[in-house]
């Protein structure tokens, strides 16, 4: 969508741009920004503010975590993967790290609202956006479980390879390659996850008459746009093969040395949530001397147009295959069709996919604070705010680990996300 090319604060600064000149010669004149502040019980008390507003406020908010995932395949989380030089007993390889470690962490934002009430009707713009939350996770000797589906009539594998070399009982003087599953291990791997999100809206205001104890209320319908962008990145590095040796200990050190056979691989996954859609508000306010309370809550029945990308390459460091079985012409001193513990048909391989997806996505806001009167325009003051957003894409679990091109799993874009944290006021005439 277009939108997502368009920055909140452009819209805010032609905004401010365009009334700049009418506030001056119609309002801010006779503001009286550093006049007393009015708190005498006379009357109704002190009264709204009319004329054109602005509030801006300096945030601290927390965005709730992806849901936990395997680092991984998830339908078929284990392998049954064998050693160099054991061609008869496998064991089971399962994936041994997680996004558990990502917390709701906080990052720092702004919310700016600027508008106008006359006559206890007006409008009101408002934007907010918080800095990245970006996230860090390292791990060392890390099992990763890939769907390696057989194909072809002999039902090879693409992460098959030569664990073995027996005596060919019909030529004593050549041998034959055992084929088998092979483990894989990164020997460092490098996660992060990024988040960044922003909102706008646009709403016409109704303010209610005072009710029988001085609040009053005030009605919101408009239009809101939200954008929420996770991006999920994977860097798993490596050695990629086995160092052999002349010794007696040669073989051994090969069995208990895994490779990584699929370093260096890279890949990155992105989920954007494009939410549009009315939105109905309501806030309570109540004026007591210098203090102000303030309630509000909003609803937006959101359109989600999720767009997801997938760019990555697989086995930077993989020659290109060979067959699945030796080949007489190969000049190895195995003997055989191929280095030992090296995958026969996987290849480096890049791969780039994006897909669409459109989903409804409700949005429910509280927001809720108290404000002391400096002067009769100025308030200072701090509050709560927190948002539910449902049917959000989050990148990580977008993920389908399978050989040789990865791909999107499109059926797990929903999720819910919490967002919360405070915010310290400054607010004119409002």
């Amino acid at each position: 969508m277009p939108l997502n090319l368009i920055k909140p604060w452009s819209g805010v600064l032609c905004l401010v741009l365009l009334t700049a000149l009418p506030a001056v010669g119609q309002d801010l004149e006779g503001m009286q920004l550093f006049a007393p502040a009015e708190v005498g019980p006379y009357g109704d008390g002190p009264q709204p503010k009319e004329g054109y507003f602005f509030v801006f406020d300096g945030l601290s908010w927390s965005i709730g975590r992806p849901d936990v995932v395997v680092v991984g395949n998830t339908t078929e989380d284990s392998r049954i993967v064998y050693n160099v030089g054991d061609a008869t007993t496998g064991w089971t390889q399962t994936n041994t790290h997680d996004t558990g470690e990502f917390t709701s962490a906080r990052t720092e934002g702004n919310r700016i609202e600027f508008g106008c009430v006359r006559n206890r009707r007006g409008w009101m713009f408002g934007v907010y956006k918080l800095n990245d939350q970006t996230q860090r996770l390292t791990a060392s000797e890390v099992d990763m479980v890939f769907f390696d589906p057989a194909f072809g009539p002999q039902g090879v594998r693409l992460l098959q390879g030569v664990v073995d070399q027996i005596p060919d009982p019909q030529n004593p003087d050549e041998t034959i390659d055992v084929l088998r599953d092979l483990p894989l291990t990164f020997d460092d791997v490098l996660v992060r996850n990024r988040v960044e999100h922003w909102s706008t809206e646009l709403m016409c205001i109704h303010r209610t008459r005072p009710f029988h104890r001085g609040g009053r209320v005030e009605l919101f319908a408009g239009l809101r746009y939200m954008e929420f962008d996770d991006a999920f990145s994977v860097d798993a590095l490596g050695e990629g093969e086995v160092d052999g040796g002349d010794d007696a200990d040669a073989d051994q050190q090969q069995a208990d040395q895994v490779p990584s056979i699929l370093a260096d691989s890279f890949w990155n996954t992105e989920a954007d949530n494009h939410i549009v859609g009315p939105q109905l508000g309501v806030r309570y306010f109540k004026i007591c001397s210098r203090w102000m309370i303030n309630i509000e809550g909003r609803f937006m029945a959101g359109y989600n147009f999720q767009s997801f990308r997938q760019r990555g390459t697989l086995g930077t460091e993989l020659d290109a295959p060979g067959g699945p079985t030796g080949d007489d012409d190969d000049d190895d001193d195995d003997g055989g069709g191929g280095e030992l513990f090296e995958p026969r048909l996987m290849n480096a391989t890049s791969f780039n996919h994006a897909a669409h997806v459109e989903e409804f996505s409700p949005v429910v806001e509280i927001r809720a604070g108290v404000r002391y009167k400096l002067t009769r325009a100025v308030d200072i003051g701090a509050g709560w705010t927190g948002m539910w957003i449902d049917n959000v894409a989050r990148a990580s679990n977008l993920i389908n680990y399978e050989v040789p091109n990865m791909g999107l799993r499109t059926l797990y874009n929903r999720q819910n996300v919490f967002v919360h944290g405070v915010g310290f006021t400054v607010t004119v005439n409002r």
